[in-house]
Formats: C-alpha cells, sequence, structure tokens
C-alpha cells in the first residue's frame, strides 16, 4: 500500500505538470530551465518573502555557501534579485522577480486546477476524508509554511491578471 501511495503521488505530479502545459504554453520551458532543488529554493523565497540568505538556510537546512551559490544561478536565469536590508545594512534579502513571482504562480494554479479536477470527479464523503488526512499530516510537519502559503495565495488571486500569457 505505501508503494502504491507514492506511485500515485507521482502520477498526481505527472499530471499537474500536464494542466500546467495545457493552462500556460511556455511554462514547459520554463521547466526545463530549472531543477526541482531550484523550484524548491523559488518557493522558499517566495514562502518566506523577501528572507535573508541565512532565513533561506535555516529554513531548508543547509549552508549559507549553499545558498549563496544558488541564489547566483537564480539571479543569472532572472528569477530573483537581491536588496540590501532596511534594519541591518550589512544583510541582503532575497526577492522574487517578476519572472519567479510568474513561474510560481503558474505552478501553485495549476495545484488548484488538479484540486478542481480531482473534486469534480470524486465523491465529496471520500475527499474530505482525504483531505483532512493530509491537511493534519502537513500541518505537523510545515504548520507556519502552510499558513504562509495560505497569505500569498490570497495575495495572488488580487494580481492574477498580472500573470497570465
Amino acid at each position: 500500500m505505501i508503494e502504491d501511495f507514492g506511485i500515485f503521488l507521482h502520477m498526481l505530479m505527472g499530471r499537474q505538470i500536464e494542466i500546467s502545459k495545457k493552462n500556460f504554453p511556455n511554462i514547459e520551458e520554463e521547466y526545463s530551465k530549472l531543477t526541482i532543488i531550484q523550484l524548491d529554493y523559488l518557493y522558499a523565497i517566495h514562502t518566506l518573502n523577501s528572507p535573508s540568505f541565512s532565513d533561506i538556510a535555516k529554513h531548508m537546512n543547509v549552508a549559507n555557501s549553499s545558498v549563496t551559490e544558488m541564489y547566483h544561478r537564480l539571479y543569472k536565469k532572472g528569477y530573483v534579485c537581491k536588496s540590501q536590508s532596511e534594519k541591518d545594512k550589512r544583510e541582503y534579502q532575497i526577492h522574487l522577480t517578476f519572472k519567479g513571482n510568474k513561474l510560481i504562480y503558474k505552478d501553485l494554479m495549476a495545484s488548484i486546477c488538479l484540486s478542481k479536477e480531482i473534486f469534480e470527479k470524486a465523491p465529496h464523503d471520500k475527499l474530505l476524508g482525504v483531505y483532512e488526512l493530509l491537511k493534519e499530516y502537513l500541518y505537523t510537519i510545515k504548520s507556519e509554511e502552510i499558513e504562509q502559503y495560505f497569505v500569498k495565495y490570497s495575495e495572488y488571486k488580487d494580481i492574477e491578471n498580472n500573470y497570465l500569457d
């Protein structure tokens, strides 16, 4: 059962990519320019909202030097930029560029489209149990991050047209 569940999760991720390609035709080109780890960094920057290099290192449990190296890679691709902190001039904050925000927005929208597809095809009573199980699991391991995602998603709803092709 565990192996089957893993396969189902993998298939769902594949379906999300199919939905992304359908709704955002050029997203495949964007995905091909990034590794999964780079996308993970973009999500961390998105979630933490203008974090410092050390904030990202702590969040991702990596060395500061790893964050610096990844910043340079993502900067060269046009997904991030940095600015000097107002509070501490020795520190820099990392921000997603318009291009970075646009990619995250499209990826999140594909997840929501997949969710809608599932909810339209499955009985609600069965989905409610799965929803509660996943919610409980994720809140156990990432409650703070989940709350930040909901805040960010509500911001995206207000600026949706800015990110559409």
